[in-house]
């Protein structure tokens, strides 16, 4: 009894001191080794950086909205609130230069007005506030011919609580009529409650096809880079073998150098996502007007954690799967090959599916078509 219950401690004994040999090796390899390790974590890096802003998408485009909605006008007269005096508001959009911008026109009843996000004050007749990036364009000669639209003298800045995104053009113009103007409501305060947004199952199986199509090159180059200088690897592995390891240890030291470079990988991969989401401001692409906060980016923390666990453990999984048909002897390496049967009828699946689960789909789609076209009628 006494033995049965020392093997397994034995054996996870074992177990360690391989993984921890195959570290070692990894990391103290001379300048071969830190070169296939640098290559492997830049590789794996990539791969997580990618991973990591992929998962910050949605929260990104979430808190856009949110900033968006909660300054958003009120289509309808809301509820009075006692000691609120009332604003009469309208939006308005403009453009400059192929730049489409908007803001609001306002007009006060009081002194006790309500404020959107990011304003101190209303101005008042006469006044505006400007979004940083549209004062910064009226201040310099691309705006020369921007500023006879705003002849009203500046009296604050809209801060970033109340913007979509740093280079969004955002005003707040005081004006002595609103009341009589299009789309102008009376508000005792700005903003609406936040709409989710409803996909169907066409356009999720459209997100789903994309996310696969673009997350697994990922995948792959995750596991190819995990496998980077398997020439030099088997050499070590063949002479490990010469001086008394079996085949269990040589892959389990296999094992532990993978996982090395995938813990160096992730380092590297958070480190590239921690620059990029400090390069981020200062872009402005076209999709998201405005473009993006910084603090927008930030991924799902159960994803990262997910990402975190999975990432070494394919590093893992994939050292020790190319090594299943790899004979690692003392004098050498013998890769075992056979001749396999190509099969078509597994290849067909997915396409077949693809087509079924579109078809499925098409029917609902014209429904929904004829309902608007009748709506519209």
């Amino acid at each position: 009894m006494t033995m049965l219950r020392l093997r397994p401690r034995r054996r996870l004994r074992q177990w360690w001191i391989d993984l921890m040999l195959g570290i070692r090796l990894a990391v103290g390899g001379g300048r071969a080794g830190w070169g296939r390790l640098a290559l492997t974590a830049v590789g794996v890096g990539l791969g997580v950086t990618v991973l990591l802003a992929a998962t910050s998408v949605s929260h990104m485009l979430q808190a856009r909205d949110d900033r968006g909605y909660a300054r958003a006008v009120p289509t309808s007269e809301s509820a009075k609130i006692p000691g609120v005096d009332p604003v009469y508001a309208a939006l308005r959009e403009t453009t400059f230069d192929d730049r489409d911008f908007e803001g609001v026109i306002v007009q006060k009843t009081g002194p006790n007005a309500p404020l959107p996000p990011g304003v101190d004050r209303l101005p008042d007749v006469g006044e505006v506030v400007l979004s940083p990036a549209l004062r910064q364009l009226l201040d310099s000669p691309e705006g020369e011919l921007l500023r006879p639209r705003f002849p009203e003298r500046v009296v604050g800045t809209v801060d970033p609580s109340g913007l979509t995104g740093p280079h969004e053009l955002f005003f707040y113009v005081g004006v002595p009529d609103v009341a009589g103007s299009s789309g102008s409501a009376v508000t005792y305060h700005f903003g609406r409650p936040s709409q989710p947004r409803y996909l169907d199952g066409l356009l999720w199986l459209l997100i789903a096809l994309g996310s696969v199509a673009l997350l697994m090159p990922v995948v792959v180059f995750v596991a190819t880079s995990t496998r980077l200088a398997a020439a030099a690897r088997d050499r070590r592995l063949a002479a490990l073998r010469l001086v008394g390891a079996d085949g269990e240890q040589v892959r389990r030291i296999a094992a532990g150098e993978a996982f090395v470079g995938a813990l160096v990988g992730l380092v590297v991969g958070v480190g590239l996502f921690a620059l990029g989401r400090a390069i981020v401001p200062t872009l402005d692409p076209p999709a998201l007007r405005g473009g993006i906060f910084a603090a927008d980016v930030r991924p799902d923390w159960t994803l990262v954690a997910l990402i975190l666990v999975v990432v070494p453990v394919l590093a893992v999984v994939i050292a020790m799967f190319s090594l299943r048909r790899v004979m690692i002897e003392p004098l050498g390496v013998v890769r075992r090959a056979r001749n396999q049967r190509r099969r078509l009828w597994w290849r067909l699946v997915p396409p077949v599916a693809g087509v079924a689960l579109l078809a499925s789909q098409g029917g609902r789609l014209s429904q929904k078509t004829r309902k608007k076209a009748s709506n519209c009628r």
